[in-house]
């Protein structure tokens, strides 16, 4: 056998042992998520959440978005918001509820700009454990 054929067939064994291992991370993955599922839903239902199934539409209960547009601070906070979309889409947002699973570097910066938006109602989800032993940076 020649050089250029063994050189085709270690590229072509490394790639398939490459995709092997891609494929056991990927279920393994899928079926942490299926586990996790569950939570989820336990989750949502115990803050007031009622989800059905797969298919289903989540329902909210909207807090008096008007009492909270109504506020001199919130409606200034808001102005450019308000301005740009209108009264009645501000309150559509005011009014919505978002979840935001996974609170790393994007899921972080999203949820910090939909609170931001004036949100009525975000449900933060994230599976990260705290080590007493690793150092805490708190900012207030």
């Amino acid at each position: 056998m020649g050089e250029r054929a063994r050189q085709w067939l270690l590229v072509a064994g490394a790639g398939a042992a490459v995709g092997a291992l891609s494929t056991a991370a990927v279920m393994r993955i899928l079926s942490r998520s299926k586990r996790r599922e569950g939570y989820v839903r336990s989750l949502l239902e115990s803050n007031g959440v009622a989800s059905g199934g797969a298919g289903s539409s989540v329902g909210t209960r909207v807090v008096a978005t008007s009492d909270l547009l109504d506020d001199e601070v919130v409606s200034e906070q808001l102005t450019r918001n308000i301005q740009f979309f209108g009264m009645e889409s501000q309150k559509k947002v005011t009014g919505s509820f978002v979840v935001v699973i996974g609170l790393g570097g994007v899921g972080s910066h999203a949820a910090s700009m939909l609170l931001r938006s004036g949100v009525g109602r975000l449900l933060l989800v994230d599976f990260d454990q705290v080590d007493i032993n690793k150092e805490l940076i708190i900012i207030c």
